[in-house]
């Protein structure tokens, strides 16, 4: 079983991508960025687009060190 397959392509609520982000980071550090771009990597290979934009919006989040669009420091 992938690390991937925990995250749910139903997660699609800003706060499930920031704290899948948080997890992320708290898990990987400075690698968060990178093993989401393999979930996103995982998504697209399967054809699965929803999960891919799910991955690509924790890239996103992941990028803003885990903070919600908008709440930046």
């Amino acid at each position: 079983v992938t690390h991937f397959r925990l995250y749910s392509t139903r997660m699609d609520s800003e706060i499930d991508i920031v704290m899948s982000a948080r997890l992320l980071i708290d898990q990987h550090g400075e690698h968060a960025a990178e093993i989401a771009a393999q979930g996103e990597y995982e998504m697209l290979e399967r054809g699965d687009e929803k999960g891919a934009a799910i991955w690509n919006r924790i890239i996103a989040a992941v990028s803003r060190g885990g903070e919600t669009a908008g709440m930046e420091h």
